[in-house]
């Protein structure tokens, strides 16, 4: 028990040091006075450390396990275009942008008390070729192309007018075919 005008003590909470304490009056005690600072940071700890992920496609957020309290969490070098860090929860998501061959990254939590880190790398491979959708596409546009073509082709012979001999009339002259009869057989 505090006495009037004596220091009621406290500790502070796990993974931090110092003292929290009040001062006991004839009324009961006034406000806490907290002298906790957060201890440093113990790690950081990602369930991969070893990324490989595909150009344009989404990555499955990763959040790593951090023993600490009050921290900032950064990243060096910073990630690819299109990835992000989120500084409070060390959280890596986002969508990779360009390609990258495989980079090595630095993590680091800091607070008041002090500082730890952890290493992963990060390779974004190019997004693999669909060849199925190519090869249907190629096949769709042969088939319009073919059928365009039969479409031309079936569309001029109808327009076409049919062309009449000219009639010679001429009274000059005046052709007449005759038969000829061959003696034998020809051979060649």
């Amino acid at each position: 028990p505090a006495m009037i005008g004596d220091y009621s003590y406290a500790s502070c909470p796990e993974q931090y040091s110092g003292v929290r304490f009040r001062i006991c009056t004839a009324d009961g005690f006034l406000e806490e006075t907290n002298q906790c600072v957060p201890e440093s940071p113990k790690g950081i700890q990602y369930t991969e450390s070893n990324l490989v992920l595909t150009q344009g496609v989404q990555m499955t957020p990763l959040t790593p396990t951090i023993i600490g309290k009050e921290v900032t969490v950064t990243i060096f070098p910073i990630l690819p275009s299109g990835l992000q860090i989120d500084q409070t929860t060390g959280t890596i998501s986002g969508t990779p942008n360009e390609v990258q061959e495989q980079r090595k990254y630095t993590i680091s939590v800091k607070n008041k008390g002090g500082s730890t880190s952890t290493t992963m790398t990060i390779t974004v491979e190019e997004k693999p070729t669909n060849w199925m959708l190519i090869i249907v596409l190629v096949v769709v546009a042969i088939v319009v192309i073919v059928v365009g073509i039969v479409g031309i082709v079936a569309l001029s012979k109808k327009k076409k007018p049919t062309k009449k001999m000219p009639s010679t009339k001429s009274s000059k002259t005046t052709k007449t075919a005759t038969a000829v009869k061959t003696k034998g057989n020809i051979k060649v």
